[in-house]
C-alpha cells in the first residue's frame, strides 16, 4: 500500500501560497468567518508548527536538513514515477513520520503540513473551498453559486445588494456541508502553550509560570495551560493523556492515593 503524501514531494502545491507576516497574520480560525472543518483543522496544524519554529527555531531546522537530503537523492531529470524518485519521496515521507513522532506531534494533518513545511519553510497554506460538489467519481453534480459586478449596467449598491445574498447562499452552503461560523481558537499562546509541552516537555505549571519555563509564556493557571493544550491537541488530532501524572517530586504513596478518589 502506497503511504499517503508519498508524492507530496514532487508534486507543486496548487494552493493559494503568501508570504507570513507576523504583524498582519490573522488566520481565519481566529476570525469570526464561516469555519469548514478541514480547513481548520490544516490551519491549526500549520499555527503549531509557527509555534514549534518560534520556541524551538532548531527543531524546523531539522526540517530543512530532512528535505536537503530528498532534494540531493531525487533525480530532477527523471519522471516523478521514476523508481530513485519514488524511494527518494518513500524515505522523505518516513523521515517526517520519525520527526513528529519523535517530537509527539504526530497526527494526520500535522503530518502533511510538515511535509509541506519541509519543502517550501518560507510560506503558509490559506487553501480553497470548492463550491461546486462532485461525485466519488470526479463529475460534476451541482454548480455553487456564483458573482459578477455588471458596472455598465447596475449602480453600486445594486451590485452589493446582490453580493449581499451572494454572501448569505455561500454561508448556508457551507453550514450544509458542516461548517460553523465563528472563531475556533482567539488565542494564539494555546499554540505556543502545546509547543512547550509536547516539543519543549514542559509541564503545564511550568508553562503557566514564566519564572520556570524561561520561554516568556504564562497562563492564569496551571488548569488553564492543561484545559486549552488537550482541546487544541483534540482539534488537530494529537493524543494527550487526559490525565497530566504526577508532579515531580510527588511520592508514590500520594499519588496512587489520589488516583483512588
Amino acid at each position: 500500500m502506497e503511504e499517503a503524501g508519498s508524492k507530496s514531494a514532487f508534486i507543486l502545491y496548487r494552493n493559494f501560497m503568501s508570504k507570513r507576516d507576523p504583524k498582519q497574520h490573522r488566520p481565519a480560525i481566529f476570525r469570526n468567518v464561516v469555519q469548514s472543518p478541514s480547513r481548520t483543522v490544516e490551519q491549526a496544524a500549520w499555527e503549531l508548527l509557527w509555534a514549534i519554529d518560534g520556541l524551538f527555531p532548531s527543531k524546523t531546522r531539522e526540517l530543512r536538513a530532512i528535505a536537503q537530503r530528498l532534494w540531493s537523492e531525487a533525480a530532477d531529470e527523471a519522471e516523478e514515477h521514476d523508481p530513485r524518485n519514488v524511494a527518494a519521496s518513500e524515505r522523505f515521507v518516513r523521515s517526517i513520520r520519525k520527526w513528529t513522532l519523535a517530537n509527539k506531534i504526530s497526527s494526520l494533518a500535522v503530518d502533511l503540513a510538515v511535509e509541506k513545511w519541509a519543502t517550501d519553510a518560507d510560506q503558509t497554506c490559506s487553501g480553497l473551498y470548492l463550491l461546486d460538489e462532485f461525485d466519488e467519481n470526479g463529475n460534476l453534480v451541482r454548480r455553487g453559486p456564483t458573482l459578477s459586478a455588471y458596472p455598465f449596467n447596475e449602480t453600486r449598491e445594486e451590485f452589493l445588494e446582490k453580493a449581499g445574498k451572494y454572501y448569505d447562499e455561500v454561508v448556508r452552503l457551507g453550514e450544509q456541508r458542516g461548517a460553523k461560523a465563528g472563531a475556533v481558537k482567539r488565542d494564539v499562546d494555546h499554540f505556543r502553550w502545546l509547543a512547550a509541552h509536547l516539543v519543549g516537555g514542559y509541564s503545564y505549571a511550568d508553562i503557566a509560570d514564566p519564572e520556570r519555563n524561561r520561554l516568556g509564556l504564562s497562563a492564569q493557571s496551571e488548569k488553564t495551560v492543561a484545559g486549552e493544550c488537550r482541546k487544541l491537541a483534540t482539534l488537530i488530532g494529537i493524543s494527550l493523556p487526559m490525565s497530566p501524572g504526577p508532579r515531580p517530586g510527588l511520592s508514590i504513596k500520594r499519588t496512587r492515593h489520589r488516583a483512588k478518589r
